[in-house]
């Protein structure tokens, strides 16, 4: 046998046995490594040393993928064989985490707050695992924000001014979240069938530049979260719709009609510019739900100041109903068969 026949035989034979990988090549996670783990997980370049009967408990897709007989040829990392997942290393992280280090701070009722991205995170991968506990704790919180409730969405955002659409975070006591973060809600709802989230998580995506609808925002870890074609398409057509209804609610707010116990001599003088000022389609946008409280307070005009108590009170009793009527009609806005409640 020639030396190349016998080169090749031993290449194979090494390679049959499997290799050990070196930790050059893999980086061993800080927190989710147990020594006496009797399974590792590798993930994007991270290595995670943890329990597999424990694993196996907790999902049923791990514990189906652990009954398939493993080739004779599988890697090991410190003589336990290795477990190459697709998954982002904080993806599974953050899933490894609630399931072995610290069950609690993933609890909606132990009132920790949690990022969007966090939440996100562990909503996608512990659907994809079969998690239930863990994703249905993530919807809770992601519901808590993306809410199909008036009141519970108006209280989850700061007040910046009408048509604003440069957010601060925002959030609740169980998450924070940013309004581009709106995209990544729409494709979780779409992928764990939660359609409740839909109506004002599509709305909210309408707000963002047409850049972002159409191309997406990037994540933290760089890749990039993007809207289906249809949900797109849903909030291209809904901008016009809208925009109509900020013309609309505002004409209904600063109607020319004072209130039954107006004490001011120019109340409808006052109202009617008001309404002159606002209603202009080439200034209107697209956010309808935007609350008029900084802008009245800031009006320019005086107008507003101007008006005596009683009729300040109508307006505001005004803008109240006007968008709860928007927000009862926002499913069918945005294409979306669920229902919406102001309370």
């Amino acid at each position: 046998m020639d030396d190349t026949s016998t080169t090749r035989k031993r290449a194979r034979t090494e390679r049959d046995k499997g290799e050990n990988v070196s930790q050059k090549e893999v980086k061993r996670d800080e927190t989710i490594w147990f020594p006496d783990g009797n399974i590792i997980l590798q993930a994007g370049g991270v290595v995670f040393r943890v329990y597999q009967g424990l694993l196996s408990l907790h999902s049923e897709v791990f514990a189906g993928l652990f009954s398939v007989p493993q080739p004779q040829t599988v890697d090991t990392f410190d003589g336990h064989p290795i477990v190459c997942l697709p998954d982002n290393a904080d993806d599974l992280r953050h899933l490894l985490r609630v399931l072995f280090v610290d069950r609690r701070f993933f609890r909606h009722d132990e009132q920790e707050c949690v990022p969007f991205s966090t939440v996100a995170s562990l909503a996608r991968i512990s659907h994809k695992y079969g998690v239930k506990d863990v994703l249905d704790e993530a919807l809770t919180r992601m519901k808590s924000c993306f809410s199909d409730r008036l009141g519970d969405w108006e209280d989850t955002v700061e007040v910046e001014g009408f048509a604003s659409i440069l957010r601060a975070s925002m959030g609740t006591a169980l998450m924070t979240y940013d309004w581009p973060d709106a995209i990544a809600a729409v494709n979780i709802a779409r992928l764990t069938e939660t359609e409740s989230i839909l109506p004002i998580a599509l709305y909210m995506c309408c707000q963002l530049d047409t850049e972002d609808i159409m191309n997406g925002v990037k994540r933290k870890d760089g890749t990039v979260e993007r809207l289906a074609p249809a949900d797109i398409m849903k909030c291209l057509d809904a901008r016009q719709t809208l925009t109509h209804d900020t013309v609309v609610f505002a004409s209904h707010m600063f109607e020319p009609v004072t209130s039954s116990e107006c004490s001011g001599p120019d109340c409808g003088t006052h109202l009617q510019e008001l309404r002159d000022v606002d209603i202009s389609y080439g200034d209107a946008s697209s956010a309808c739900l935007d609350s008029w409280d900084l802008w009245l307070h800031m009006d320019p005009t005086g107008d507003f100041s101007g008006l005596c108590s009683s009729c300040q009170g109508m307006v505001w009793s005004r803008e109240a109903e006007e968008r709860r009527e928007i927000w009862g009609r926002l499913p069918e806005i945005m294409g979306v068969n669920v229902q919406t409640y102001t309370r």
